[in-house]
């Protein structure tokens, strides 16, 4: 439920404008654990209390007036929150920013989640839980997610159901070398997303400069026999290059019945022909009143710059049971494996998530 507040800035006391303040937010904490078994049966399990199985915990005060003639202007702050954690982070998040639409269309500055990461967010049937590797190759979002320093501008809507949206992102430590300024950090981006009826598709694309050695990750550090496993640990596979240039797309259709999910993604570097990276996931939901149950598969290809290619494939199952509008149990099943070792990573999570 939102909570509306009416605020009187400085200057409106001087001017009588009065802006309307909405807070919002969620809590979700579950009981996760997490368990690696080498190829020997040797198996470590990490226990822990924590977020964003379903849904990130955070806070997020909002503001908007109405401009006249149609326009707007808003602004928003989203913090962080780690409700689990004894003095933890309260950080300003991701959607923080100031933005004016109308006509015209909309333009947001600020600290935005890049649109190839949208199309991540939208293919995944699971609920993109960003704590879980377990049974969600799809959920490493290497080198893209969260932007700060950012333009967003979403053009007018021209075609019924079309929106075309256009960003760019700064870095604001840019190096002058001998042989210029090293942009490390800036992206530029597009999306195109359109919606008829149950049907929903979203093309994104975007440019990233990176540093000339890049780190992309799998999810099992060790492949030999009889070596020690560690639950939650990776492998960080390396490639060289200056640019990485990411493709995405994300289709769903919602039958009623059940709503159907399929993802892709592919990165390359310095405009190669080879995939350094490559992702793909499907699945769906099935809603049974207030049950919810789901499945999501994914694969992901990494291939390094020698090259070699590490593949993960995983699954994940999921039951959500709404006990109210605004408060969730929910409960989920994971397993994931690699191609360098026959070792197999697995996450149980049992959670509870309330908005407000």
């Amino acid at each position: 439920m939102k909570k509306t507040l009416v605020a009187i800035a400085a200057a409106a006391a001087v001017t009588g404008a009065f802006a309307e303040v909405t807070i919002t937010g969620q809590v979700d904490l579950s009981v996760n654990a997490t368990s690696t078994t080498d190829v020997d049966g040797t198996k470590a399990t990490a226990n822990s209390v924590g977020s964003n199985q379903f849904g990130q915990s955070q806070l997020s005060i909002g503001a908007s007036e109405d401009l006249g003639d149609g326009m707007s202007a808003y602004a928003n702050m989203v913090f962080f929150l780690t409700p689990a954690s004894n003095g933890g982070s309260f950080i300003q998040d991701t959607g923080s920013g100031v933005g004016i639409k109308g006509a015209f269309g909309n333009i947001m500055l600020g600290n935005v989640y890049d649109q190839v990461w949208t199309v991540y967010a939208a293919a995944d049937a699971s609920g993109f839980g960003a704590t879980s590797g377990a049974g969600s190759a799809w959920a490493n979002t290497n080198g893209v997610g969260a932007k700060s320093n950012s333009i967003v501008y979403t053009l007018p809507s021209l075609v019924t159901g079309l929106d075309v949206t256009l960003e760019q992102s700064y870095n604001t430590s840019a190096i002058v070398t001998a042989t210029g300024v090293n942009t490390y950090g800036d992206a530029s981006g597009f999306s195109l997303a359109y919606t008829s009826g149950p049907f929903y598709a979203k093309y994104a694309s975007s440019r990233v400069t990176v540093s000339s050695t890049n780190d992309f990750y799998s999810y099992d550090a060790y492949s030999a026999a009889g070596a020690t496993p560690v639950a939650n640990d990776a492998v960080a596979t390396a490639f060289d290059g200056t640019e990485a240039k990411f493709q995405a797309l994300a289709l769903t259709y919602d039958a009623g019945v059940a709503k159907l999910y399929y993802g892709a993604v592919d990165m390359s570097v310095n405009n190669s022909s080879t995939i350094a990276e490559k992702k793909s996931t499907f699945g769906l939901t099935v809603p049974l009143g207030a049950v919810t149950l789901g499945w999501a598969h994914s694969k992901a290809d990494f291939t390094d710059d020698t090259p070699t290619t590490t593949s993960i494939s995983g699954d994940k199952v999921f039951a959500k049971y709404a006990l109210s509008k605004r408060t969730v149990a929910y409960f989920t099943s994971g397993r994931a494996t690699t191609t360098d070792s026959t070792a197999t990573l697995t996450n149980n999570s049992v959670g509870l998530l309330h908005s407000f």
